[in-house]
């Protein structure tokens, strides 16, 4: 991952708690599973661009809930880009831009475990 950058191949990649974000990400993975965490991580710019270049890998994007992310520019390739969280413009504190390619593997922009379950019961 760079930008904090990194080739990995068959290893597992884990940013969470209070790290900081530089305004590019990199992805390059191989055979992986990396989760980018931002719901507590400090942030020099409201919008991060990820670069992704991957092969058969799980790529989780976990955002605050006010957080936008567009994974327009994602290119699959018998994989898939899923976007459970909202899209659009940059309105709130985050928003994530998602580019690349992603052969044989995931990409899943999503909320940390809980928040739908709160959202529901208020």
């Amino acid at each position: 991952i760079t930008g904090f950058c990194s080739e990995r191949s068959g290893s597992s990649v884990s940013r969470t708690g209070s790290w900081n974000v530089p305004p590019a990400l990199e992805v390059n993975t191989r055979l992986s599973t990396v989760t980018l965490d931002f719901t507590r991580a400090v942030m020099s710019t409201q919008v991060v661009h990820v670069t992704i270049d991957d092969y058969a890998s799980t790529i989780s994007l976990v955002v605050p809930e006010e957080a936008t992310v567009d994974l327009n520019g994602v290119e699959t390739v018998g994989g898939s880009a899923t976007n459970k969280v909202r899209t659009g413009p940059p309105i709130g504190p985050l928003h994530v831009v998602v580019r690349g390619k992603v052969r044989f593997g995931s990409v899943t922009a999503k909320h940390p475990f809980g928040t739908s379950i709160r959202r529901m019961f208020g």
